[in-house]
């Protein structure tokens, strides 16, 4: 299984660690980086074993010598990054396209799994322009994909009964009210995305000239709720109207 595995994966510099992509999951060694494209499965299943899987990454680190030019310890690690779009206004007509091609931005997080090399994870820290505060620590596994396939293969009991979002009626009369009186929990419906259709309608409408969306920064040290620092570009995701002024 390894030897079928181990052309599909990349052999990265550490030079290069700067460039990490955004959610994809490396294994860090001493001389290399090994980078997982998205698409390897992160179970992959035994021959012969009905139902038996093994983790794509516990199989690395049992023949990192098919992954690496000498045999190493192999220690996980992500990036996240926030993403940009320079995408021109037409390329909106297929939002999936325009979306997949937006480009990678700055380093917001670093994950690796408990244990990573004191050494290693500073030199990856610098190396992204990250803050000591922007390192987690988590125990592997640290992409959690692997789960889709357990609930798509595994047992139909295993799986909670579909949710059926409802709407108290005391809330939707007085909502404020409701609130004063006791907690209560809110949730956009997970399969309904009849909203962000509107929205994705609306903004490709004729008299639209342009999309925009910016990120509310939190600063340091503000309380949460603040808005924006001041001289910073800030907004909210909408369409803009032709003469509507542009963000600021």
């Amino acid at each position: 299984m390894a030897e079928v595995v181990a052309p599909k994966t990349d052999l990265i510099a550490w030079e290069a660690a700067k460039e990490a992509s955004h959610g994809a999951l490396y294994f860090a060694s001493e001389d290399h980086l090994v980078r997982l494209p998205q698409d390897l499965p992160r179970l992959l299943k035994v021959p012969g074993r009905e139902g038996t899987y093994v983790r794509l990454e516990a199989l690395m680190r049992a023949r990192s010598d098919l992954f690496l030019p000498r045999e190493s310890p192999l220690y996980e690690f992500r990036v996240l990054r926030l993403l940009e779009s320079e995408r021109a206004r037409a390329d909106w007509d297929e939002p999936a396209q325009a979306l997949e091609g937006r480009q990678e931005g700055l380093s917001t997080l670093l994950v690796a799994e408990r244990g990573f090399p004191k050494g290693w994870l500073e030199g990856l820290r610098e190396a992204l322009g990250l803050l000591p505060e922007e390192v987690v620590l988590l125990s592997p596994p640290l992409n959690l994909t692997l789960v889709e396939t357990l609930v798509a293969e595994g047992p139909s009991r295993w799986r909670f009964p579909p949710l059926e979002p409802k709407r108290p009626r005391a809330f939707m009369k007085n909502p404020l009210r409701r609130l004063r009186e006791k907690d209560l929990v809110l949730y956009h419906p997970f399969e309904d995305y009849a909203a962000l259709e509107r929205f994705a309608e609306a903004a490709l409408g004729e008299e639209v000239e342009e999309v925009y969306a910016t990120p509310l920064p939190h600063r340091r040290g503000q309380p949460p709720g603040r808005g924006p620092d001041p001289g910073r570009q800030g907004g909210q995701a909408g369409p803009r109207p032709p003469g509507a002024p542009g963000p600021l």
